[in-house]
């Protein structure tokens, strides 16, 4: 219900600011941070789903529950020009005569708030078990596999929300002109916005349930190296553009013809990302139940109370977990375009460079942390593939 009720904080903050055009930037900069809730929303649904299952269906539940949550990018990136009368989709809905209300978003979501707040008072319970004090919560921090695994979430969920940001802005950069035609040439990127972000919502679920199945560590090496191959298909993709730094619509009609090519490759990477999102949640519970299982002898009461443990250690881990991998989300976006970006083009290519080799290191430590065969004798038996 708390966690439900803070998002009334940003939305109704926005609606308030957002039609006054005197409020300073440093008012929305605020405001935004104060979005944060949504994300400690998503972390405590997370890590209540956590208690609810058992180990053998974790990646699959886990994984719907984020899809859930990951959609609303997509939902809102396709819904947001109509809710605002700023456009509409694809010419079926035409834009607001009255033109643009941004506080009919915030109102929008401070309802759907409302309407969750409710939810919770009326259908949700308390799990007893699931209470842990702010000490134990902390403890996680000290624990080695917490950092390794926000290391691959940050290649996973942060490249979802990072490209779901990103991937229209590649578009309006690379295939879009708005001048001097009226109306526009290329491609509307608008149009497309949505596409990633659903794409790697919907693959979600499938990367939990085939960690369920094959192993969470497995399922995330195929992952990344998914991603290192359609990265580098994006990259090829870009090489092959005209650069368009003057807006120019005669090089946003020469670009068209490879859009095609670059949006399969997105995709690609899209699909993978949610992919890994569902197989490195499911790997979190997994790797913490291997050390309790290790802890002490199936059958005993220190076992019961070392998977206790752990079930709660891995449901703290989820939330540091979770808030490191959105980093992402910031760095990916401002490496395309921002203000000491002077070549666009060679940014991007350059960024992507980085993207694959940072795709290769997270597909490396996969290995080596997690399914790489120890040595005979060695003290650390290793995970097992989790």
């Amino acid at each position: 219900m708390v966690s439900a009720a803070l998002l009334l904080v940003p939305t109704l903050s926005f609606a308030f600011f957002v039609t006054r055009p005197g409020t300073p930037y440093w008012v929305f900069c605020v405001v935004a941070a104060t979005a944060g809730f949504g994300g400690g929303n998503f972390a405590s649904s997370m890590a209540n789903i956590n208690f609810f299952y058992p180990a053998r269906l974790k990646g699959a539940a886990l994984g719907l529950n984020a899809a859930g949550g990951n959609i609303g990018v997509a939902l809102i990136q396709l819904f947001l020009p109509v809710v605002v009368g700023g456009a509409g989709i694809f010419g079926i809905v035409q834009a607001s005569a009255g033109g643009v209300h941004l506080e009919r978003a915030a109102w929008l979501y401070a309802g759907l708030a409302v309407v969750a707040t409710v939810a919770a008072y009326l259908f949700m319970d308390n799990l007893g078990t699931a209470r842990t004090d702010a000490r134990r919560q902390l403890r996680v921090l000290r624990h080695r596999q917490t950092w390794v695994m926000s290391f691959l979430y940050v290649g996973t969920f942060g490249s979802f929300i990072g490209y779901s940001a990103a991937m229209p802005l590649l578009i309006k950069l690379n295939f879009w002109v708005a001048d001097p035609a009226p109306t526009g040439t290329g491609i509307y990127f608008a149009y497309y916005a949505f596409l990633g972000a659903l794409v790697g919502s919907l693959t979600r679920p499938l990367g939990g349930w085939l960690a369920d199945r094959f192993g969470g560590a497995r399922v995330t090496l195929a992952a990344f190296a998914v991603m290192v191959l359609a990265t580098l298909g994006v990259l090829w993709t870009l090489v092959q553009l005209t650069p368009n730094p003057d807006q120019l619509a005669a090089v946003a009609d020469e670009n068209r013809s490879w859009f095609p090519v670059f949006l399969g490759f997105f995709l690609v990477v899209f699909a993978a990302t949610g992919v890994g999102n569902g197989s490195t949640y499911k790997m979190i519970p997994a790797i913490f139940r291997v050390e309790a299982d290790r802890a002490a002898a199936p059958g005993t009461p220190e076992h019961d109370a070392a998977v206790l443990a752990a079930t709660r250690d891995a449901s703290s881990a989820i939330g540091v977990i979770g808030a490191v991998g959105a980093v992402g989300g910031f760095l990916i976006p401002i490496t395309f375009s921002s203000p000491w970006v002077g070549d666009p083009m060679a940014a991007t290519r350059t960024a992507f460079v980085v993207f694959t080799a940072f795709y290769l290191c997270c597909a490396a430590v996969t290995y080596l942390c997690y399914l790489r065969r120890p040595r005979p004798g060695a003290a650390h038996p290793g995970y097992a593939g989790v």
